[in-house]
């Protein structure tokens, strides 16, 4: 692995295609080939950058896309790429995760809402065949719709319930009061996207919120509301690595590992094992807000205050 370079220098690197102004007249050459290829795959680098969200693959996108020529610089970049896709998953997901902040120059926005919507993007590469000087009598084939795939992925927010059909969503809003109410069962949300995470959960965290390749959050919405609000159970599903911390921060307990099995000490003496599982409960609302932020944090202690307000005396 080229070791020179750092994760610094990669997002530098891959930055520069979003904060620079957009060029090009027409959907870089083989977009929608890739795009349906990174959504096919499940560990590719390609893969890691669309999960993190759309930004941040268009940007290893364009830095690979011309990998192979030979001009001033390209050797360098090929060199760094090269880095890029050999660096660990979790240090691919820390480059990824900083292009999704990254914020793109006006004329780079505008391109990218061209390429998330095809109606658009054919509107405007129509328009430009007009006014081109060199015209041609056969239209170009449609691109294939990149913006709702026949089958939703974990790039994309889904709905679940347990007739297995599954609706894609584009927003978090789109599941109203009024869509669930229409329901008699219960709806599991599922595929939340990392810049999403991004914005609502504290850095560190969200690098411990993963299942598998994907990002672990599920949230179970009721098919009965009696209170007549909105209420779910969201559940994280923590790599085992973070657990660790995330325990010592919450409860102030330690964890050990012996022969594979994971205990719980207390005072330094006490070792409890899980058999089969342990809860915890009880955590201090300072603790709540280091690892969850301050947004979900004032949801949860706010409901907290209000559900002993509403526990009869």
């Amino acid at each position: 692995m080229d070791a020179e370079y750092t994760i610094d220098e990669c997002v530098q690197l891959l930055a520069s295609y979003l904060t620079n102004p957009w060029q090009r007249q027409r959907a870089p050459k083989g977009f929608d080939e890739a795009l349906t290829t990174a959504r096919s795959e499940s560990t590719s680098t390609a893969r890691v950058f669309l999960d993190a969200g759309f930004h941040a693959w268009l940007a290893y996108f364009l830095a690979t896309e011309h990998e192979g020529r030979h001009h001033k610089g390209q050797s360098a970049k090929r060199k760094a790429i090269t880095a890029l896709q050999q660096f660990p998953i979790e240090r691919q997901n820390q480059v990824a995760m900083a292009l999704a902040n990254v914020d793109a120059h006006p004329t780079v926005q505008s391109a990218i809402e061209d390429l998330r919507h095809p109606k658009r993007r054919r509107l405007t590469d129509a328009t430009m065949s007009v006014t081109s000087t060199t015209l041609t009598q056969t239209a170009s084939p449609p691109m294939a719709d990149i913006h709702e795939p026949a089958t939703p992925t974990i790039t994309e927010p889904t709905v679940y319930n347990p007739e297995h059909r599954y609706t894609p969503i584009g927003m978090w809003k789109a599941l109203s009061s009024a869509s669930i109410e229409a329901s008699n069962q219960e709806q599991t949300l599922t595929g939340a996207k990392i810049n999403g995470l991004v914005s609502v959960f504290p850095q560190w965290i969200v690098r411990a919120i993963r299942k598998g390749h994907g990002v672990g959050v599920t949230m179970v919405f009721p098919a009965n509301l009696p209170t007549g609000r909105v209420q779910c159970l969201m559940s994280l599903a923590i790599s085992p690595d973070k657990v660790q911390r995330l325990a010592s921060v919450l409860f102030d307990i330690h964890l050990e590992i012996e022969d594979g099995f994971r205990f719980v000490v207390h005072n330094n003496t006490v070792r409890i094992s899980p058999r089969p599982e342990i809860y915890l409960q009880g955590a201090a609302e300072k603790a709540i807000i280091e690892c969850l932020g301050r947004i979900l944090s004032n949801y949860l202690i706010l409901e907290t205050k209000e559900e002993k307000l509403r526990e009869p005396l």
